[in-house]
């Protein structure tokens, strides 16, 4: 996809529409991750963590992973059977999570290589607007180029 952002970028950048592109990029990546969430039950379990609780953590992902995993029992979600599993999916669906559910997804190495996360409503709307982490793709392409 990087080609591709390139290759859109300097034809939107001639034209004086770097911005455009910017939101086509971000709208084709927010459509990646709806596709990407579909049918995952870790998605739909921290939804519903979210919509219960507002945040998630800070918690260890051992102590995630056994609440998440109730969850994910009673509503007959797919779901990984190992914590191991479930680290690794979440390591791996980090962006779709935090477009997905409109949320901020941080994480920190604790004592004895403890892993917290934390889930936390981002500060603007729909999207990245709002949202003021520089790894967020709207922001780091925009800065890369003004």
């Amino acid at each position: 996809m990087a080609d591709f952002a390139a290759f859109g970028w300097n034809l939107f950048a001639v034209q004086g529409k770097e911005r455009e592109w910017i939101e086509l990029l971000a709208k084709l990546e927010r459509a990646q991750a709806g596709f990407a969430a579909q049918n995952d039950g870790i998605v739909e379990v921290l939804r519903l963590l979210l919509q219960r609780d507002g945040t998630v953590g800070p918690i260890t992902t051992s102590a995630l992973f056994k609440q998440c995993f109730e969850i994910a029992e009673a509503e007959r979600f797919a779901f990984p059977e190992t914590a191991q599993g479930f680290g690794r999916r979440l390591n791996a669906a980090k962006r779709t999570i935090e477009l997905e559910l409109k949320c901020r997804f941080s994480e920190e190495t604790g004592h004895r290589g403890q892993r917290w996360v934390t889930l936390a409503a981002r500060s603007g709307g729909d999207g990245d607007t709002g949202d003021d982490d520089p790894r967020t793709f709207t922001e780091s392409r925009a800065d890369d180029h003004d």
